[in-house]
């Protein structure tokens, strides 16, 4: 699985320097996705780096509607979102996963994501959020 708030820290890094792919279960996504995706992501969601910049990830900071509207559109365009918003448990199950994912928090993380409905809206990336951290 993934964790969100390392997806956002991860991507600030990614705009300020594409060449650089992030650390954990993040690699495997954004090696499904071109720097040019990418870039249409952070077009198409208006995010800067001075939005990732403002928040303060693990020290409960939420991330801004931008920052999520990027997140929903690279889990669009890597699978992990449907074009109906549903969540490909499958698409994700596939990627590497990092040491710390036990099988069994791996299957908790599943059975929370496979419950929270479609992902419709940007804001809707919260519910994923919320899932992994409470499973964490």
């Amino acid at each position: 699985m993934f964790v969100p708030y390392l997806l956002f820290a991860a991507v600030a890094g990614v705009i300020a320097q594409p060449p650089h792919p992030p650390h954990g279960i993040f690699p495997a996504i954004f090696q499904k996705l071109s720097n040019g995706t990418i870039e249409d992501c952070r077009t198409s969601s208006g995010v800067e780096e001075s939005d990732f910049k403002a928040v303060k990830f693990g020290a409960g900071g939420k991330p801004n509607e931008k920052i999520m509207c990027f997140s929903k559109c690279l889990q669009e365009k890597a699978g992990i979102l449907g074009e109906d918003g549903t969540i490909n448990v499958d698409v994700i199950k596939q990627m590497p996963k990092p040491p710390y994912m036990t099988d069994e928090l791996v299957t908790k993380i599943e059975e929370c994501l496979m419950g929270i409905g479609k992902i419709e809206k940007c804001a809707d990336i919260e519910k994923m959020d919320e899932c992994m951290m409470k499973k964490n």
